[in-house]
């Protein structure tokens, strides 16, 4: 097998907390910003910008920072409300 490398593209602070769907808080998230070390130049490193075009870049200075939300077609459907008229099976 073959490892490859997806490294980050955007290291603000900043624009990472606001991205931040883990439950870190500010303070973790620039501890692990000032222990990040560069991936080596000898490791297989993947190129996002056909998957991602500009918005991984937006941060620094691209057109845009959005993140927008997809639909995927294997999604389940939503679960009922939980209440007991309608008790799901054990």
């Amino acid at each position: 097998f073959e490892v490859y490398i997806l490294d980050m593209e955007c290291r603000d602070v900043k624009v990472c907390g606001d991205r931040n769907v883990h439950g870190k808080t500010m303070e973790e998230i620039e501890k692990l910003a000032s222990q990040w070390e560069p991936t080596p130049q000898y490791f297989l490193q993947l190129d996002t910008t056909s998957l991602f075009g500009s918005t991984a870049t937006a941060a620094s200075g691209g057109p845009s920072g959005d993140i927008n939300e997809v639909e995927m077609e294997n999604e389940p459907p939503p679960l009922p409300p939980d209440d007991e008229e309608h008790p799901l099976p054990p």
